[in-house]
């Protein structure tokens, strides 16, 4: 039996490190590049879509200039966790996180819906 709390010991350990690093990996300013998903997507600007994640756990995202928005962020596993001041916790899916591309995937009225994004 305590063979077993080891191998759940170190799965939590391990998982909870790869968070960390990728809370780390994450900060920084975002640009949209491209979407992808089921349904037809618009015609659009892409980069004028931004994000950026701050080393104190917050974040602003930007879309267009039209609609902004603040709050905290956290990472857990593959998911990232988004709470505006106003609203209620969101999570979206990271797909591949490297130092240079962030590629997020959600479900939006039960179609798939991805953001590809690029560090500037």
């Amino acid at each position: 039996m305590k063979k077993y709390y080891w191998v759940l010991f170190i799965s939590i350990f391990v998982l909870s490190c790869g968070s960390g690093a990728e809370q780390q990996m994450i900060q920084g300013k975002w640009k949209t590049v491209g979407m992808y998903g089921d349904t037809l997507l618009p015609k659009v600007d892409y980069q004028r879509i931004k994000f950026a994640f701050w080393p104190n756990g917050s974040y602003d995202y930007d879309s267009f200039g039209v609609y902004e928005e603040t709050g905290k962020y956290h990472i857990r596993g593959n998911m990232l966790y988004t709470s505006p001041k106003e609203g209620k916790e969101r999570r979206v899916q990271i797909v591949r996180l490297t130092s240079d591309t962030l590629n997020l995937k959600m479900k939006v009225k039960d179609k798939t819906q991805g953001l590809i994004l690029e560090r500037f």
